[in-house]
């Protein structure tokens, strides 16, 4: 189980480096971008709908500031009318609640575009990050794909050198065939002198034959026999003999 384990490990290990080696990283990065991209214009989008709805409060802030304006119109000239201060409070009442509720819509309007002024700067910042930051990735991309690819190829001409290299190794064969034949023309050449300096009749037949063990027992035996050759007197003797002589 242990030994199944391991191999298992070491499978998804493989499985895992040739994913890697298969990975396209200027892709990722290019699709990463394209993505951020779409973020972008959507996220602009959501900034536009902020706007337009600080737009839309600030419409009706300025349709309650005109219906204030009228209100407090109203009542300048109630005050400046003839009625007497009963009559003037009594007509001018419904005006006043009018014109407070138009107060408090129109401050609470204020309170919403001060609200949406706020956060649309702290939107609009974000998004100017972003794509400074998306400007600098794209050119940062275009400078690094460059580069991936002179890797590639540097890769690509170390490989084929490599792969050159070893060629020329291989070409290693032609030598030992010519040992190979060296060595065979060697062992021929010698085989023939052997065959020239041993065949019958030859010199070294000769002498061989001079000292061939069973031809010098035979010698032996025939001196044994019938006795042998007169021996050769010896150096002293000889010389002895030649001097007599004359």
């Amino acid at each position: 189980m242990e030994f199944l384990r391991e191999l298992w490990k070491r499978l998804r290990r493989k499985d895992k480096d040739a994913a890697e080696n298969m990975r396209d990283y200027v892709a990722d990065a290019r699709e990463a971008i394209e993505a951020r991209k779409r973020e972008i214009i959507e996220f602009r989008g959501k900034v536009a709908e902020v706007n337009q709805a600080k737009r839309v409060l600030e419409r009706q802030l300025g349709d309650t500031d005109a219906e204030l304006a009228k209100w407090n119109a109203t009542l300048e000239n109630i005050k400046a009318s003839n009625l007497d201060l009963e009559a003037k409070k009594e007509k001018g009442g419904p005006v006043m609640a009018a014109r407070n509720s138009a107060a408090e819509r129109a401050e609470g309007l204020r309170h919403s575009i001060q609200a949406q002024d706020e956060m649309l700067v702290q939107l609009r910042k974000q998004l100017m990050e972003a794509q400074t930051d998306l400007a600098d990735r794209e050119q940062k991309l275009v400078t690094l794909a460059a580069r991936h690819h002179a890797v590639k190829i540097r890769k690509g001409l170390n490989d084929a050198a490599a792969a050159f290299a070893t060629g020329k190794s291989t070409l290693s064969a032609v030598d030992q065939l010519e040992q190979k034949v060296m060595s065979e023309e060697d062992r021929a050449a010698a085989l023939a002198e052997e065959i020239d300096l041993t065949k019958p009749g030859s010199e070294a037949a000769a002498i061989a034959a001079q000292f061939d063990p069973k031809r010098m027992k035979m010698q032996d035996d025939l001196d044994n026999f019938f006795g042998g050759a007169p021996a050769e007197p010896a150096a002293e003797e000889k010389a002895t003999q030649t001097a007599q002589a004359d």
